[in-house]
């Protein structure tokens, strides 16, 4: 159920995220100043997601904080960072996961940056069709992605999930590499 809930949850974001990145390509062509707009109704936006989704309710949600509230000291939420810190001092396999995790997440960050510069100086695109290319159509994707990954998830551990989902960031990350470097070759 974890990983059906999640992708739905996944899915509703990915749909809003494409509806507002559509819309501000819409809006930055019209005039570039309009980000002076966008960005503060963007956010009043997500205050109203957050506080929609603060209601959602999980069941069993009140036996669960009280078993988390009198669980051992070292089990219960908290918000100091350096719980963090000591968690992955103390447990070296989990240290390296999310050092690769990092690696991988970091490549995927950098990826975007270069790909909207390649499609701009290589197709000459406006602001709504750049960010069409490289925000909404794959967010639109995720809606038929999510489901299958979700259903790979459940049956798979989450290291052979992670793995599989990294990878498949660096096949798409090649070949985004190998097509702009073809196309410089025109």
């Amino acid at each position: 159920d974890r990983a059906r809930i999640a992708g739905k949850m996944a899915t509703v974001q990915a749909m809003v995220l494409a509806g507002t990145g559509f819309a501000a390509g819409w809006a930055l062509d019209a005039s570039p100043k309009a980000f002076v707009v966008i960005f503060p109704a963007a956010a009043v936006f997500g205050l109203v997601g957050t506080s929609i989704y603060r209601r959602v309710r999980l069941r069993g949600q009140r036996r669960l904080a009280r078993a988390e509230r009198n669980g051992r000291r070292e089990e219960r939420p908290t918000l100091n960072p350096m719980s963090v810190v000591q968690v992955l001092r103390e447990d070296p396999a989990y240290r390296r996961y999310m050092a690769w995790m990092m690696v991988f997440g970091l490549g995927n960050l950098m990826l975007f940056a270069p790909l909207a510069i390649s499609i701009e100086d290589r197709v000459g695109v406006s602001y709504a069709e750049g960010i069409v290319a490289t925000a909404v159509i794959p967010l639109l994707a995720m809606p038929i992605a999510i489901p299958l990954w979700a259903r790979l998830l459940s049956t798979r551990h989450v290291i052979e999930f992670r793995s599989l989902h990294g990878w498949s960031f660096v096949t798409a990350s090649v070949l985004l590499f190998a097509a702009s470097g073809a196309a410089s070759y025109q």
